[in-house]
């Protein structure tokens, strides 16, 4: 698919390994609140990503995430990307680069703040030091004092509630 004019100009919106892990840790919280921001972003064109990690099984999205995506039709200004690690910084700049989505700000959700959240907002901060990150605190499944301590010490990251 092919970012049209149309497409909003707001930050990127990523959801980090939202998979169907058994021993996923996810909370209802955090996905009503991807979610919303899903909802949210469809009504305002906003390009969005979903990211997958390519070693858990080949397990899906959460249907309650993929939905707001796919029904009652396809929305046209997301994609989904495959990581093979912890950080997705690469195939989420590879991604926007091929759908023509800018790479000057992105918003970040998902499981595993304390990790794959943790370092895909480090990799897009070395990979893009002139980009504006911001993380989603009630959209991402950590609310331990000390992981979000890490993000304060990461360049061009702020994160909200």
């Amino acid at each position: 698919m092919k970012a049209e004019s149309s497409l909003s100009e707001d930050s990127v919106l990523v959801v980090i390994d939202m998979q169907l892990l058994d021993d996923c840790p996810t909370d209802a919280i955090c996905t009503q609140t991807i979610v919303e921001k899903l909802q949210a972003a469809r009504l305002n064109n906003r390009p969005v990503l979903i990211v997958e990690m390519a070693h858990q099984g080949g397990d899906p999205t959460r249907p309650a995430v993929m939905n707001v995506l796919l029904k009652p039709t396809t929305y046209e200004h997301f994609t989904i990307v495959t990581k093979a690690s912890d950080d997705g910084s690469a195939e989420i700049i590879a991604a926007c680069n091929k759908l023509g989505f800018a790479t000057t700000s992105f918003e970040l959700s998902g499981l595993y703040a304390d990790e794959c959240v943790l370092a895909t907002a480090e990799g897009l901060a070395e990979r893009l030091p002139d980009c504006r990150i911001s993380v989603c605190k009630s959209a991402c499944n950590n609310d331990a004092p000390e992981v979000w301590i890490e993000y304060a010490k990461i360049p061009n990251v702020t994160v909200f509630e």
